[in-house]
């Protein structure tokens, strides 16, 4: 009768890491806030970091795209930052999660296309379902 709560409190013991919800902002983010409205969604992105490897993994929407970061530096599975390097260009991207939080920094002067818009809002969970429901037409980025 002991091993169960003892499985569940080992189970919780572990930090699944972070996920965010992801809608394009047609306008400036100010303080996690769009000032503008907001446009296409973008998905669900979840993150989980590794302290013991110092590498981070990132997973969006539904279908499973998954990509691995391995120039890392992890305090936390909430708190890390890790910096990509293009060949193409020399260009540099540094993803950063504080304490949950998430954005991205481009290096100034790289003129460099990801594929995405340069001002994304993270919103609630169920802000994000509510703006799926009321807002057929946006084009959805990810599955899920």
């Amino acid at each position: 009768m002991l091993v169960l709560p003892v499985f569940l409190l080992a189970a919780c013991d572990r930090d699944p890491g972070v996920t965010l919800y992801a809608i394009e902002c047609n306008g400036k983010v100010v303080s996690d806030k769009c000032q503008g409205t907001l446009g296409d969604i973008i998905g669900r992105i979840s993150w989980v970091a590794f302290p013991e490897s110092q590498t981070v993994t990132s997973q969006s929407g539904g279908k499973g795209y998954v990509e691995r970061y391995d120039n890392c530096v992890v305090q936390s599975p909430r708190t890390w930052t890790c910096t990509q390097t293009f060949s193409t260009d020399d260009s540099v991207m540094t993803r950063i999660m504080d304490r949950g939080q998430f954005r991205t920094v481009y290096v100034p002067g790289h003129a460099v296309d990801f594929g995405h818009p340069a001002e994304v809002v993270f919103v609630s969970p169920w802000r994000y379902h509510w703006y799926r429901l009321t807002h057929p037409h946006a084009r959805a980025w990810f599955e899920g």
